[in-house]
């Protein structure tokens, strides 16, 4: 797993990537904040270098702890004399955090990690977290599983090859289907093109083309559609959670960006969704617990 993170989380260690993420800390933030508090103690597993956002959580009186496995990101945390945790640390934890918070996270655990390595990674958090403690997840998502068709139109020529750039690598990395370019009546190709496709391969469109080409390599290969299904299978089933609550984030951060190469007025579908999971207490049993998940 290491190795596979490792080598991908350097390359979020670049300035344009951490100053989208220092850009979106106040969203991060809010996810989170009604957990924080004196006597409180988060791990912010995944968690990048955001200055912004861990002012904002320590400053409520919550034990702030990062976890990360890029070497870049552990030297930025110890020259700001950040509390982190090792992995060999984490993987001997046990029922230490309140909060585990991965934001941005998860989709990635989807993309690179192979079977083996989701398990342990998830059977290694839920023992670092105490009984009755709550794991919060924000990630890309539509919100929504429908397989409805709609259609987007690029902003300009000058991006058209840009986003079909984008495109031909997801469907190259199995991330997306082709969709359809709309044509005039002479079954020439409109231009900018105008896309057709369902939904969730829109979404994955859009929000992979606003990283711009020097993040072609690395984005084209995670899929940013995440939905609870997903979390219910590696998470809750396994290990007795409960989804309690989940809530749709509209970033308008974002929407600058998107209209740089879309034909937009506002942002069509959340930014990102959160989900906040119950663990089960010692006196449920995960049988119990999982039979009150829905079906």
């Amino acid at each position: 797993m290491d190795q596979i993170c490792s080598e991908h989380l350097e390359n979020h260690t670049n300035k344009t990537y951490q100053e989208r993420m220092n850009q979106t800390a106040s969203s991060k933030f809010r996810a989170i904040a009604k957990h924080l508090g004196e006597n409180v103690k988060l791990l912010d597993f995944g968690s990048g270098f955001s200055p912004e956002f861990i002012k904002q959580v320590t400053q409520t009186g919550t034990h702030y702890v990062a976890y990360d496995v890029s070497q870049i990101v552990q030297s930025q945390l110890q020259e700001n004399n950040i509390d982190f945790i090792t992995k060999e640390q984490l993987e001997n934890a046990e029922d230490e955090f309140d909060i585990i918070y991965m934001s941005s996270v998860f989709h990635e655990l989807m993309s690179y990690l192979s079977r083996p390595e989701r398990t342990k990674t998830f059977a290694m958090l839920d023992r670092a977290l105490k009984p009755d403690g709550t794991i919060i997840i924000r990630d890309w998502g539509p919100g929504e599983t429908s397989s409805l068709v709609t259609s987007i139109e690029v902003a300009s020529e000058d991006v058209n090859d840009e986003v079909y750039t984008w495109i031909k690598a997801l469907v190259k990395n199995s991330v997306i289907s082709m969709p359809t370019i709309v044509c005039d009546d002479n079954d020439n190709p409109i231009v900018p093109y105008i896309y057709k496709a369902n939904n969730q391969t829109i979404y994955e469109i859009m929000f992979h083309a606003v990283w711009g080409l020097d993040s072609l390599e690395r984005e084209s290969k995670e899929s940013y559609v995440i939905v609870d299904h997903l979390i219910h299978k590696w998470i809750c089933a396994p290990h007795g959670y409960k989804i309690t609550q989940s809530q749709n984030e509209f970033d308008e951060a974002y929407l600058p960006h998107l209209q740089k190469y879309f034909k937009i007025d506002s942002i069509p579908w959340p930014t990102k969704v959160i989900y906040e999971l119950k663990k089960r207490c010692r006196n449920s049993t995960p049988a119990n617990f999982i039979a009150q998940l829905p079906q």
